[in-house]
């Protein structure tokens, strides 16, 4: 446990500049979206959680289409995990990447905005226990990809060497690829048990 700590605190200290730039583009995403819900009008805002409301309708009858909500859900993962890791090889990566966690923010503070706008106490219910799961597994993650494709975007552009280079980007892949295995556990969660939660918790407005 003592040695997870400091690794945790010495990987903060060591990218404390990219974590602060990533973590700040998710924060102003998730505001930004939020405040883009409120000041449209209630038949905008209520796009989305009138596809919940259907969503919960339908399920009341039948079992979740799991299979649809899976593919989907992964086709966007491994979009986003592709353009992420994508930006460790060039140098736009330090700009892009962290755009692309603010963008996910962004839906994040929309989406949320729009449960509570339209359902009230139901709809902060609804995200409490259908978005915000998957969300402190999978947000977390995708700061942590979008730092090291920071990392390895400056590092292909310092003076290394070539066989550095090449090392660091083993590495590099070889993290993108534990960290996809987390986003999946995300998309998981997304699939087979958020369902069935926003289900429950939009029954509650009958």
């Amino acid at each position: 446990m003592k040695r997870f700590t400091k690794a945790v605190e010495g990987y903060i200290k060591n990218n404390r500049l990219f974590l602060f730039i990533t973590a700040a583009f998710l924060v102003a995403g998730v505001c930004i979206g939020a405040g883009v819900c409120v000041s449209v009008g209630q038949a905008q805002s209520g796009e989305l959680a009138g596809f919940l409301t259907d969503f919960s309708q339908l399920t009341s009858q039948q079992a979740p289409q799991i299979s649809a909500i899976f593919a989907g859900s992964l086709a966007n993962t491994a979009e986003l995990a592709f353009f992420l890791w994508l930006c460790g090889l060039t140098g736009l990566g330090l700009f892009m990447a962290p755009a692309l966690v603010g963008l996910r923010g962004f839906m994040v503070g929309f989406t949320v905005a729009a449960l509570i706008k339209n359902f009230a106490s139901v709809g902060l219910l609804t995200c409490a226990v259908g978005i915000l799961p998957q969300m402190l597994l999978v947000l977390p993650c995708l700061i942590v990809f979008a730092v090291s494709a920071m990392n390895n975007a400056s590092f292909l552009h310092s003076q290394a060497c070539a066989a550095d280079k090449r090392k660091r980007f083993f590495a590099y892949s070889l993290v993108c690829s534990a960290l996809i295995v987390v986003l999946l556990a995300g998309v998981l969660i997304e699939s087979y048990v958020s369902p069935y939660l926003i289900r429950w918790s939009l029954s509650l407005l009958k």
